[in-house]
């Protein structure tokens, strides 16, 4: 059974889906200038109606954690930063807050996760999971009917980390390729859209359906 991230979160009646579909967490970019980007204000407004859900802040440059972390929001930050350091992770956890650090494959190399896994082995009390991603500007890996990185580097990133998560244009219709993965958690966005930034009650519902019997797929 792997839990759930619905990233991507524009607004209260996705966030609402994404609780009632069975999602663990619900992300949402405070980054500017992304497509999917969202206030502080709707962040709030969000983590005060979820129940069993917890909401993540995706941040992708310094300015924005500045800003998750002088909010006062009780929300998981996630580090979504090309050049992640150990520094970034103190400033975090010093002011009380759990992360999920993110491994971003630009080279498509064991070597980037390894990196990472060193980074969050120093904070595994206040990480989250550690998430295997891709750039998000970069060339896909594979066809839209597979998975955007080679499921190697997924089995090399969970083998090396625990609890692992895992991204990169996963879908309802691919989701059970990570069978072999056994990841903890399984992060979407797009994949579960009907337009950006608007998701797919249906998709969301068969994703998380898929999600909790991974390991009953043989």
């Amino acid at each position: 059974m792997a839990a759930v991230k619905i990233c991507g979160v524009t607004s209260m009646e996705d966030a609402i889906l994404s609780e009632r579909a069975g999602a663990s967490y619900v992300g949402m970019v405070i980054s500017k200038g992304h497509l999917r980007s969202v206030s502080l204000d709707f962040v709030r407004d969000v983590a005060s109606i979820l129940s069993s859900s917890r909401p993540v802040v995706v941040i992708t440059d310094r300015v924005a954690l500045g800003n998750a972390i002088g909010s006062g929001l009780d929300v998981i930050i996630q580090l979504h930063l090309e050049d992640l350091s150990i520094r970034d992770l103190e400033i975090v956890v010093e002011n009380g807050y759990r992360a999920i650090p993110v491994t971003i494959l630009r080279n498509l190399s064991k070597v980037d996760i390894d990196q990472k896994v060193t980074i969050a082995k120093e904070f595994a009390e206040h990480v989250e999971y550690l998430l295997i991603d891709l750039p998000k500007n970069r060339a896909r890996y594979s066809d839209r009917d597979n998975l955007e990185l080679p499921i190697d580097l997924y089995i090399h990133g969970c083998s090396r980390y625990r609890p692992c998560g895992v991204a990169g244009g996963i879908r309802p219709e691919n989701v059970a390729r990570l069978k072999h993965v056994a990841p903890d958690v399984i992060d979407v966005s797009s994949g579960v859209e009907r337009s950006p930034g608007k998701k797919d009650p249906e998709k969301v519902r068969k994703l998380v359906e898929v999600a909790r019997n991974l390991s009953k797929i043989y």
